[in-house]
């Protein structure tokens, strides 16, 4: 027994000698003060607000091996850069802990060594979680502006257990957080704190490669648990800006940056069992996909990517809806080829690029190829370019690479943009193009033009800007809708100030009733005049006096009118209705008050009134003509919100509204939200919404009528509609490179028509009991019911850097009916019931997809 205390006793020492260099290293070359040179006062974040670092050059036989032990011999020849103070919540205040890091470089990649000192290793949150999705956690967060335009960057992120997120920065305070790199990072901790180390290929970041002595550097340390955010280079909280308040790293002259084609092939196969009432025991379809993604920089500042036969199998599905409203939904884009970079290819006042128009919208559209090119020309100027080829084939064909497909359309976008004095101006242009084949209905050519300033002045307080954008639609000769090619014009102007305690706005423009981007952008309403004011007071508390630690309180009015005019006549040449330019349209009045305590719990408080106006667009179009005006009535909403400290393990948030309107219409909604982390492994997001609602001029429908406006009967009728939302996610993260994701979105609302009525005089708001003649009810046939259930079960293990291989599930119902579908109208159940969700049959995919990176 003896023996084997002495062979236990000799093993544990022989360990701690072994460990001894490594935490020799960690003190002495990380050491959170030190007086010799390495610690350069230039580097002292507490005495400079943009301090410098001189990054290290690896020479001949110097080596770094990333394995979060800040042993290698480069860290003790390189530059610390230390003097951490508080970003938040009292900016400028000591750090409660000292940080140190250290940058060098070779020939491939850029390297940052971080010491993370603590008193108490309890202190540090940690929790697993996806790459790109940092939740609960410390992390280190590390920016850098190689081209030092002061305008854009790269931020790269890792937590204390490894887990890692990259971002883009542009135009000084956006962020493209789908933006991503291979790159490596590693973690190791002790009883004193917690190190990381990381390397960046230099090929996976846009610079200079001659003469670029000097890149933008910053670097904050989140500590979750405390609420704190501590930062090397720091400025006040009422300076606008971010990347252009950054210190500075020196030293990269000799950085280049190689040119390197990645390569990503996958392989996608799976069985589908299409949703199709009228089978009942149809075949399973099975499918087989195979594509690649290229990447390739063309210089070290200008990227190329391409997509073939790109599969998004993996993708989430978008929300339920059921949309009663005369607009399109808009739906974000979830597919990474055309959400990383997307900022390089949006206006600011116009979305002439919808990317949602490509590949989607018909029954067997896919996207057969696209490409884009994306960077800088020079230190001032940012490019993008996009181009895609469509077409269509059938539906059980779609994910075949060797059918072919008729239908065919091109898409381009370019944005081209210039910046001037260090980004504080700059004028941008962009166009876009559609080319669709000839031979079917609404074949038609489509491109759109726009140009934009903005000017900072003074030290980025005050901001000009403007924009202007045209579109052209040609449609194809000979077309069964072919008409003359239409043009129309939009253009907003701004002025704002945007730092300080006191900001304030006004803001401008107007959009041709011929304005029409929505061939390959997205334009809900056009044909406007618009005006806008606006004014904010903000306050940030210093330590934890008062009440509050934040608040922001903002008031705004906003009044449009109507662009153009317009007149209808009937086939006599009657006039049947008519307005002039310039008709009052609306105007709101709005006012929001968010407050936050020093226990990071929120308040928000919104009021909203809108006076009573008129709309284009609620009377629909019959036989493809646009409706008269109509009167629409003015409405007041309030609503409030709480939510919990957002860094506990369980976050609540709770939000209630009503509004009303002296016609008889109301609404209210509540909604609930709970987030939650159970160890480090696993947690879920539940959020459920219920909305009642009673609008007492819903539109109906339009149809021939002797007494309606023209002949037209433009029908609108008392509508009681009850819907319920739910959305619950779930994760659970064995390690950081492997997880399961689970999507549960079910929906249910039913409507309840009454007292239809039908619009007497155009513009106004004269609505009189509408009867067919023949005893039916045009309003209680309506009455519906629609139910949807949406679950994505995602199993996604990251094996090597940059290649994934993904396990998915997906399951959809959706359920639709009216009491018009039934012989006998009692038979129409339009309660609002679960059993809804389970009414059709659903469609159900089972995919299994690998893809693999790597670098040429």
């Amino acid at each position: 027994m003896t023996g084997h205390r002495r062979a236990i006793a000799i093993c544990t020492l022989a360990a701690i000698l072994a460990a001894l260099p490594a935490l020799a290293a960690y003190e002495r070359d990380f050491a959170p003060e030190g007086d010799d040179p390495r610690y350069d006062p230039h580097a002292d974040g507490r005495r400079h607000d943009r301090p410098r670092l001189r990054a290290h050059r690896l020479g001949a036989g110097e080596r770094i091996v990333v394995d979060g032990r800040l042993d290698d011999a480069p860290w003790r020849h390189a530059a610390a850069a230390h003097g951490f103070v508080q970003h938040e919540p009292e900016r400028r205040a000591p750090a409660s802990v000292p940080t140190v890091f250290k940058i060098a470089y070779d020939d491939d990649n850029l390297y940052l060594a971080a010491a993370c000192w603590e008193d108490d290793m309890a202190d540090v949150s940690r929790r697993l979680s996806r790459r790109d999705d940092i939740q609960n956690s410390d992390f280190i967060s590390f920016y850098v502006d190689p081209y030092h335009d002061h305008l854009s960057g790269y931020n790269f992120r890792v937590t204390a257990d490894g887990v890692q997120a990259d971002h883009y920065l542009f135009e000084d305070t956006g962020r493209d957080p789908e933006w991503d790199a291979v790159w490596a990072a590693e973690t190791t901790e002790d009883e004193r704190g917690w190190y990381v180390e990381l390397a960046i290929p230099l090929a996976s970041m846009r610079f200079r490669s001659a003469g670029s002595d000097a890149w933008g550097l910053q670097f904050y340390r989140w500590m979750h648990g405390r609420g704190e955010d501590t930062g090397w280079a720091t400025s006040d909280r009422e300076q606008a800006g971010f990347v252009s308040r950054w210190g500075v790293l020196t030293g990269m002259q000799r950085a280049r940056s190689p040119r390197r084609l990645e390569v990503t092939p996958y392989l996608a196969a799976g069985i589908e069992d299409l949703a199709d009432p009228a089978e009942t025991n149809e075949e399973l379809q099975r499918y087989f996909n195979l594509g690649a993604d290229l990447r390739y920089n063309l210089t070290s500042a200008l990227t190329a990517q391409f997509t073939v036969q790109p599969d998004f199998g993996q993708v989430e599905s978008d929300p339920a809806l059921l949309n009663l409203s005369p607009f399109e939904t808009f739906y974000a884009e979830k597919r990474p080829f055309f959400v990383e970079g997307a900022r390089f290819f949006e206006h600011p006042d116009h979305r002439l690029f919808y990317s949602r128009r490509i590949g989607t919208g018909e029954p067997g559209r896919r996207i057969r190829a696209a490409a884009k090119l994306t960077g800088k020309l020079d230190q001032q100027t940012n490019l993008g370019v996009l181009g895609a080829y469509t077409d269509r084939t059938h539906p059980e064909q779609i994910h075949n690479p060797f059918v072919g497909g008729e239908q065919a359309a091109g898409y381009a976008v370019t944005r081209l943009v210039r910046e001037f004095d260090e980004g504080k101006h700059r004028g941008g242009v962009m166009g876009t193009g559609v080319w669709r084949e000839h031979g079917h209905p609404g074949a038609r050519d489509a491109f759109s033009l726009g140009g934009d300033w903005e000017s900072n002045l003074g030290d980025r307080d005050w901001r000009l800007e403007g924009s202007l954008a045209y579109t052209y639609l040609d449609p194809h000769d000979g077309e069964p809708d072919d008409r003359d090619p239409e043009h129309g014009t939009a253009a907003f102007v701004g002025f704002q100030r945007t730092s300080g305690t006191w900001r304030f706005g006004t803001r401008g423009g107007l959009e041709h009733d011929r304005f029409d981007p929505n061939d390959i952008g997205f334009l809900s309403a056009n044909d406007e005049w618009v005006g806008t004011v606006w004014g904010q007071y903000r306050y940030d508390a210093d330590g934890a006096e008062g009440p509050l630690k934040s608040s922001r309180t903002y008031l705004q009015a906003r009044r449009s009118w109507l662009y153009g005019d317009q007149r209808r006549l009937d086939d006599t040449g009657r006039e049947v209705w008519s307005y002039g330019e310039g008709h009052h349209q609306s105007t709101s009045f709005y006012a929001e008050s968010w407050n936050q305590t020093h226990g990071y719990t929120e308040l928000r408080l919104e009021a909203e009134h809108v006076l009573e106006g008129t709309s284009k667009y609620d009377t629909r179009r019959f036989d493809g003509e646009r409706g008269p005006l109509i009167t629409t009535a003015g409405r007041t909403s309030v609503e409030a919100s709480v939510q919990t400290d957002w860094r506990r393990q369980v976050r609540h948030s709770a939000e209630a509204e009503y509004g009303w309107s002296p016609v008889g219409d109301w609404f209210w909604e509540a909604s609930w939200f709970t987030r939650f982390d159970v160890g480090q492994h696993f947690g879920g997001r539940v959020s459920v919404e219920y909305r009642d609602r009673h609008d007492d001029a819903q539109w109906l429908l339009n149809e021939s009528y002797d007494g309606g406006i023209g002949g037209v009967a433009y029908v609108f009728a008392a509508l009681d509609q009850q819907t319920l939302d739910a959305t619950i996610r779930a994760s659970w993260l064995p390690g950081r490179n492997t997880s399961v994701e689970l999507y549960l979105n079910p929906y249910l609302t039913a409507g309840e028509y009454r007292d239809p009525r039908y619009l007497a005089r155009p513009d106004t708001r004269d609505l009189r009991p509408y009867d067919r003649g023949d005893g039916s009810d045009p309003a209680r046939e309506r009455d519906f019911t629609y139910a949807a259930l949406n679950l994505n079960l995602v199993t996604r293990w990251e094996y090597s850097p940059g290649s994934t291989i993904y396990l998915v599930v997906t399951h959809g119902r959706e359920s639709f009916d009216e009491r018009g579908f039934h012989g006998d109208p009692a038979a129409f159940d339009d309660r609002l019931h679960p059993e809804m969700l389970f009414d059709q049959e659903p469609r159900t995919t089972v995919l299994f997809k690998i893809d693999h990176w790597f670098a040429l």
